[in-house]
């Protein structure tokens, strides 16, 4: 298996940038991302102090999206849509996601695993023929290339 990167493309939401020009800029000038935060939440806090997101989340997002998902995956998607505009939009074949043989066995392995009466109370997972993680709570995936 090969240890290369490759960066196609950059995004990034920060406190100090919605976007990677604008956090270019801020690092440039040395604007701090951290500062007292005078929200009437942090009253009952031992922390003042922290690096709010410069952009909320809330105005580049559609609304559905910001309902189905938190703060910290709202500045994935964010951070995501903008690397893959910034990599020139690729178009993808669908067979590039799917798992490869090595992955399949493994999630057969898996599958028995989770299906096992011992298990089956403590995880709900479940991997589907073509791959696909269904799961009632959040499971690790992990790309295994062939």
């Amino acid at each position: 298996m090969s240890s290369e990167v490759v960066v196609t493309g950059m995004g990034m939401t920060t406190p100090v940038g919605g976007d990677v020009k604008s956090n270019w800029e801020a690092i440039l000038a040395g604007r701090p991302g951290i500062s007292v935060i005078d929200q009437t939440w942090v009253a009952d806090q031992p922390a003042k102090i922290a690096g709010l997101l410069a952009v909320e989340p809330g105005t580049v997002l559609e609304k559905h999206e910001t309902r189905r998902m938190d703060r910290s995956q709202q500045s994935a998607l964010i951070a995501a849509r903008e690397a893959w505009e910034d990599a020139g939009s690729p178009v993808t074949s669908c067979s590039r996601f799917r798992s490869s043989d090595r992955a399949q066995r493994y999630s057969s392995r898996r599958r028995a695993d989770l299906n096992s009466p011992a298990r089956a109370s403590s995880n709900c997972a479940s991997v589907s023929n073509s791959g696909v993680v269904n799961s009632c709570r959040p499971v690790q995936a992990t790309v295994i290339e062939p």
